[in-house]
């Protein structure tokens, strides 16, 4: 709004007392106003909140104006601090909470408010408050909190300029909660096959792999830069395996006649730890992946479940061509999503002369092993492997 038109406010006081939950020690709350000439510190369990000066008196704005974004977040604002001085992650939701009014006062409506939230060394940005929620749901931020981390707040809030409207001699008063639990991270495996979406389904048929099925299951895992789909999780150790999304390379898989994958040029630079092999590239890979996975490269001259004939120890693999069929429900290879639109290699033999590679309409076929195709790498992450976002 233009000067003229600012609103002077008599006094807008915003008292910002700590309200914790704790989750499994206490159900009460702990609700305390805070004064003093020192930090304040509130200890729930595990987990502190602690106030400075400034934001354990309240934050007073007397006699203000409505000021834009930039002038906001010129402000000091006020500052405070969660610590876990437990040995175990906290998962926690640090909510604004309304307090009660004095008798008299008029509570400011919450479009008239803006603010902003430094995290860290993370800058905020100018929102208003009814972009987060209303009482008592306005969550401020949520997250994990190591053990034995501290994360540093600074808390902003201005009368908005951008928002017409009288609002002259109100007040707002708001204090901090926060619901805290122990963090239950999930596998990557659980957390899988629990968000799969509408357009994703589940095999079970096979007793050695669980496979996931359907036209676009979310099934998508970014690792190491690169996007990948879970494929199939192995009931007896709980790893998933995945193939890269798009093909990283096209090469040959091995001199005319030569279709074993041991010894082949495919696993020759699929597993080589240079800068140049596909491994050398995977960020810490040995805390990811299983390096001893068992890959079943028996020949084939059908798509069902092979014989354990042909077994290669590596960290680093193919598809064979039944863990692509069994990606598709029914006939239609077309609408599987593990078809990419580009011809790419798979793991089987489907004779002594031709490997069994997938086209770009997702059927599959047979081709000399020196011809150049699309490469899907293709692991297994490790049981213990946690999904953090």
């Amino acid at each position: 709004m233009a000067d003229q038109n600012r609103k002077k406010l008599i006094i807008a006081s915003i008292m910002l007392v700590a309200v914790v939950i704790i989750v499994g020690i206490s159900y009460a709350w702990l609700s305390i106003t805070l004064t003093g000439q020192k930090t304040n510190v509130i200890k729930v369990g595990n987990l502190d909140l602690v106030l400075d000066e400034t934001t354990s008196n309240g934050i007073t704005m007397e006699n203000g104006v409505a000021i834009t974004d930039e002038e906001g977040l010129a402000t000091d604002g006020s500052t405070f601090s969660l610590i876990n001085n437990g040995d175990a992650d906290i998962c926690y939701e640090l909510y604004l909470d309304d307090m009660d009014l004095e008798s008299g006062e008029t509570r400011v409506a919450d479009k008239f408010i803006k603010f902003s939230l430094d995290k860290g060394t993370t800058t905020g940005t100018p929102k208003v408050l009814t972009s987060i929620g209303s009482n008592p749901n306005r969550l401020l931020d949520s997250g994990t909190i190591s053990s034995g981390e501290t994360i540093n707040f600074n808390l902003r809030m201005w009368f908005n300029s951008e928002e017409d409207g009288n609002y002259s001699g109100q007040v707002f008063r708001g204090k901090l909660r926060v619901e805290a639990t122990q963090c239950e991270i999930q596998t990557a495996a659980d957390t899988i096959l629990a968000n799969l979406g509408e357009n994703g389904a589940i095999n079970t048929s096979d007793p050695d792999q669980t496979f996931i099925t359907g036209t676009d299951p979310n099934n998508y895992i970014w690792y190491s830069g690169k996007l990948w789909r879970a494929v199939s999780i192995d009931p007896s150790d709980n790893s998933v395996k995945l193939v890269m999304q798009w093909n990283i390379s096209a090469i040959p898989y091995n001199p005319s006649n030569q279709t074993a994958f041991e010894g082949s040029y495919m696993e020759q630079w699929l597993n080589d730890t240079s800068v140049d092999g596909f491994l050398g590239n995977l960020r810490n890979y040995e805390n990811f992946i299983k390096t001893d996975s068992v890959w079943n490269a028996t020949l084939m001259t059908a798509t069902t479940k092979p014989a354990e004939t042909t077994m290669v120890e590596d960290t680093v693999g193919l598809l064979n061509i039944y863990e692509y069929t069994m990606s598709y429900s029914g006939t239609d290879t077309s609408n599987g999503y593990l078809n990419n639109g580009l011809s790419w290699w798979t793991l089987t033999p489907s004779s002594t002369s031709n490997v069994r590679a997938v086209g770009s309409n997702g059927d599959a076929y047979s081709s000399s092993p020196s011809n150049t195709y699309g490469t899907r790498p293709a692991i297994n992450l490790k049981s213990s492997v946690k999904v953090v976002s």
